[in-house]
């Protein structure tokens, strides 16, 4: 309902005003090396046989311009699918949307699109949420042309960062990138999944990726007008012209 019309409705009595919830974007849950932010009950988990929540980082990924702390998710795992990494979050308050940002480490001989950018191909990263794939993109540590991902929110390609010798490796900053913002989401509760798949992805020690300072935020939506004060809003709205015909006779 329109805030001056609110006003005049409720200085002729006719309508008890309450403020209406503003948007907002509230944070849920953090992750960076455990969770330093959890709204309610969260919870985390990689597969068990191809993955570390808890991984050193190597020096490298911590260099000056990349951002990475000390720790970081790791998730090497094989098969088309591989695991995912997951993050849950439960109890959240009625939203709309959901937005995600983290740091993204590419380990190793990821092979892009086509065998242009390696002999083994392709190699996807992807992003589900609730199971529904938010994201998919491939990656190439050899030629960036290759790779389906963007590479405007690249912080390192073409140096080895400190995983395997001879291998090159890359990162990503995916902090407030527009393809993982207000992601359509109303449920109480999100699991937010990050896996590798494709026809050339091989896992293990041969290509693997690393996540860090993960996040999740919800943006609340404003408050919609009940059906009745929209009934309400017409008879008000009578009522003050009929006051200001008769003002003025």
């Amino acid at each position: 309902m329109n805030k001056k019309i609110a006003a005049l409705l409720a200085t002729a009595g006719l309508l008890s005003v309450t403020a209406p919830t503003e948007a907002a974007t509230i944070p849920v849950f953090g992750w960076s090396g455990g969770f330093t932010t959890c709204f309610n009950s969260c919870f985390a988990s990689v597969p068990g046989s191809g993955g570390n929540l808890i991984e050193p980082t190597p020096a490298g990924y911590q260099a000056p311009g990349l951002g990475f702390n000390t720790q970081m998710v790791w998730n090497y795992d094989g098969g088309n699918p591989a695991g995912p990494a997951t993050f849950s979050v439960s109890g959240l308050p009625a939203h709309s949307s959901l937005n995600l940002g983290f740091l993204l480490a590419i380990i190793d001989s990821w092979d892009g699109s086509t065998p242009a950018g390696g002999t083994t191909s392709p190699d996807y990263l992807n992003i589900s949420v609730d199971g529904v794939l938010v994201y998919s993109q491939t990656y190439d540590n050899f030629l960036t042309s290759d790779q389906s991902a963007s590479t405007a929110n690249q912080l390192s390609f073409g140096s080895n960062l400190g995983f395997n010798p001879g291998w090159n490796d890359s990162a990503y900053d995916f902090t407030g990138v527009n393809a993982l913002l207000n992601i359509p989401h109303t449920a109480s509760s999100a699991t937010v999944g990050f896996f590798a798949s494709g026809a050339g992805w091989q896992g293990g020690g041969d290509e693997s990726f690393g996540l860090d300072k993960i996040t999740m935020s919800i943006n609340t939506a404003d408050q919609v007008p009940e059906p009745g004060s929209l009934a309400l809003l017409g008879l008000g709205l009578a009522t003050l012209a009929a006051r200001r015909r008769s003002a003025k006779a």
